[in-house]
């Protein structure tokens, strides 16, 4: 497949070139068929360049909604230490002594950097 882009890539750079030669030898079949390659190749790539913008605006918008509802090391950490508000809602969970405590905050600051 990336074969097949390269090579379309680089017809469509040659377009310009192809489109000159078409345009001088315009009334023979050859130079109509190589402008018709030419407008060709260069809506294909507009249409893959438009494409491939779409699907990374796509993709940077849901990395985006992923990483503003789902928390993180640090917010875990944050919500279970001894001021968390998930302290008393889960108890199990919820660090037991400032070791422990220490210890997570430190592998959630590792975590997030």
């Amino acid at each position: 497949m990336t074969q097949s882009l390269t090579a379309t890539t680089t017809l469509s750079y040659c377009s310009p070139s192809i489109q000159a030669f078409g345009e001088r030898y315009a009334r023979r079949l050859v130079g109509k068929a190589a402008i018709y390659a030419g407008e060709r190749l260069l809506l294909w790539r507009a249409a893959f360049l438009l494409a491939s913008l779409e699907v990374a605006i796509f993709v940077q918008a849901v990395s985006l909604v992923i990483f503003h509802f789902e928390p993180n090391a640090l917010e875990t950490w944050c919500d279970l230490n001894a001021f968390g508000k998930e302290r008393k809602n889960k108890p199990k969970d919820a660090y037991q002594t400032i070791e422990q405590q220490e210890t997570a905050l430190w592998q959630a600051l590792a975590d997030v950097m």
